[in-house]
This record gives C-alpha cells, structure tokens and sequence, in this order.
C-alpha cells in the first residue's frame, strides 16, 4: 500500500526522539550530543565494556565494534523472541523515511536490545552514531565519522539495502560539485545590449566546454545539473551561475576533475567578464579494500545459517555514503547497507520498508557485532 506522508509536526517530532532515547537508556547505552564543529548535529551512544566505564562516543545511522582483549565462547542467539519490531519506532511500514533512515536507527536499536538480552558483553566497545545531517552532506559530523572509524575494529553502516536486492555494499561513490558565477555587466536589452556584458553566454559557453570531461573507465562522472541567469527580460544579464554534480570512486580523481575544469574555464568566449569556479569535495568515495571483502565473505557465511543469499556489491552504484568519512583513517573494514530492505527513498507516497527483511537483518547485524567481538570474523 502508498500512504502520503505530510510533514512530522514539532511536537511528533520530540516525542520520536525522546522514545528512542528512552530506549536507548534501556539498552544500558550512556549517550550525549557533541560539540559539532560547523553546524549540523550527530549522536554517542556507547555499551560499556564488562567491569569497566569508558567515555561516551559517537555514532551516524551506524554501529562500529572495537574488540575485547579476551576471546570466549560464541553463545547461541535467537532473533524471534525479542523482535517487537513493527510495534517499536513506526506505525506502519510505509511512508516518508521510513527506508531512508528511520528502520536504521530501529535496526541499531533492537540489536542492541537483543545483545543485552542473552547477556553478551563481550565486545571492547560497541558505538553508535545517528547522525542529524546527513542529507547536507554531514558538515557537523564528518569529523568525528572520521575519529571514531580509526577507533575501532569494524563500522556497519545500516543504510537500507534495496528491496530488489538483499545485499551490503563494498563500495560507493565519491560526491562532489563545481560551482561556476559568472559576472558580467548589465546593460537595456533592447537600446543598448552592446554596451552589457552577457553573463548567460559565457556561462552556456563554460557548460559546452566541459561537458565531456567524465570518464566511465575510472568510474568518474560530472553533469551540470542547476543554472540561473538574469534578473529581468529587458535586461542584458550581469550574472550567472551553474552547479555541476561529480561522482568519483578514488580519493585521488577528485583532484584530477579540479585541475581539468580549472584549466578549460581560462578559455572565456565574452571579454571582460570574470569567471570564477568553486570545488566540494562533498563526501568521499568508500573504495573497496581487502578487509571489506574479507569481513563481507563472513557475513555471507552468517546469512547462510537462514538458508538466505546475501549479495555482495563490490562495484560502486553512484550513491554515496557516510560511512566513507568513517573510512578516512582506518584499515579497518566498513560496510555499507546492514539495514532492511525498503523502496522509494526520498517519495512521499511510495516508500516503504520490506517487513520480511526484519529478523534476517537483526540477526546479521547482531551476529556480526558478536563475531567481531570475539575474533570470529575471519
């Protein structure tokens, strides 16, 4: 079924985030709000380690695991009996959200609902990060992505996967955007348009020029996708300006798309215009690594124990992730998509989540975070 979504009013919206906190408190988990570096704001949620109080880190719609010094015994874990899912955090499994990202933070929630439950503390740490940002490109939350994914021995992001596809993802794509105004001079467009500057040309002759610099033998792609120009009919326009999205799949391209754009936009067609270019590096590409592979091929084996396959991505669909910033500084694996299957992400009547995908995807999660706490991952 498709419902409309409407907007969650203020009130709905507080109450949302004081039940998951409340939840969160149950799951034994201490939580605070760091201090953000620009605007944007990301959560800690931290399992104590067994006889020990450590501080309070840091978490996205991600769980990341850091291994205990000891190593015991693997304790059997039933799903069924503490999966009070769909009753838990949403009303209905369709709706705005609801795949893109309420069922991650449900997901996080539960398995560590499930872990206190059998009583397993063998884990080092166990962090959790939901992150309020991320559709603006984290810029409150990148760094402490980074800090804490070089931190620990494994990160899961649970991104949803598709409802066509029951997978996790090696890798994604990098985003970024070059951004080009252009100033021109204003002149009456139908007495005097020889003395104005014309802003548009220059800028219709900046998005020719560099229309063909993508490459899909390197995975790298660069499309203009925004431009305005002008302020009124009669007028010759003074500015301009386009906004092209960039895709990439290694850190290192990024710098090589720069140079090419900058390079190409010294050939000006109008004189006396003056165009000026801004590169974003948005978010980095999450590449594909041996430790990302080996961890996955666990998670197959694990999967495997349902009598279910689980696909593994290891080529990038031009999406991008968080989890790439908790990638920066580690050699750790970290793996994108341990959350449910859903559809229609960023609609407002069409999305929804696969109910059928809950209890595979808890019990994946959780035995994932059990195994890597002991040793049992590779």
């Amino acid at each position: 079924s498709k419902y409309p979504s409407p907007p969650i009013p203020a009130k709905k919206q507080r109450h949302l985030r004081g039940h998951v906190l409340g939840c969160v408190k149950n799951c034994g988990i201490t939580e605070r709000t760091p201090r953000a570096n620009t605007a944007g704001t990301s959560r800690h949620a931290a399992l104590p380690r067994r006889n020990e109080t450590l501080r309070p880190p840091c978490g996205d719609s991600s769980a990341a695991v850091r291994r205990a010094v000891r190593d015991t015994r693997w304790q059997p874990l039933e799903v069924q009996n503490y999966c009070s899912f769909r009753s838990f955090l949403f009303f209905d499994p369709t709706g705005l959200g609801i795949a893109d990202d309420k069922q991650g933070i449900a997901v996080i929630l539960h398995t560590l609902a499930i872990l206190k439950a059998i009583n397993f503390r063998d884990y080092g740490l166990v962090t959790v990060l939901i992150n309020a940002d991320e559709e603006v490109s984290s810029a409150g939350s990148r760094n402490t992505l980074t800090k804490l994914g070089g931190e620990h021995d494994a990160v899961f992001s649970v991104e949803g996967s598709l409802v066509s596809s029951d997978k996790l993802s090696l890798t994604t794509a990098g985003i970024g955007a070059v951004v080009l105004n252009v100033q021109g001079k204003a002149s009456h467009a139908g007495s005097a348009p020889e003395n104005g500057r014309n802003a548009l040309y220059e800028l219709s002759h900046q998005i020719l020029q560099t229309r063909d610099l993508s490459d899909p033998s390197i995975g790298l792609k660069m499309n203009w996708t925004v431009a305005s120009a002008g302020t009124n009919r009669n007028v010759i326009p003074a500015i301009a300006s386009a906004t092209a999205d960039v895709r990439v799949l290694r850190i290192a391209d990024y710098e090589g798309i720069e140079r090419k754009v900058r390079e190409r936009i010294k050939q000006q067609l109008i004189p006396d215009t003056k165009v000026e270019m801004t590169f974003e590096r948005r978010r980095p590409p999450l590449e594909l690594t041996p430790a990302n592979s080996a961890l996955a091929k666990h998670a197959q084996r694990v999967y495997a124990e349902l009598g279910k396959e689980l696909v593994i991505g290891d080529v990038a669909e031009g999406g991008g992730t968080d989890a790439a910033f908790a990638a920066l500084k580690t050699k750790a694996a970290v793996i994108e998509r341990f959350g449910l299957r859903g559809f229609g992400a960023h609609s407002s009547d069409a999305e929804y989540i696969d109910i059928d995908s809950i209890e595979p995807r808890l019990y994946l999660l959780a035995r994932m975070i059990m195994d890597v706490s002991q040793g049992k991952d590779c």
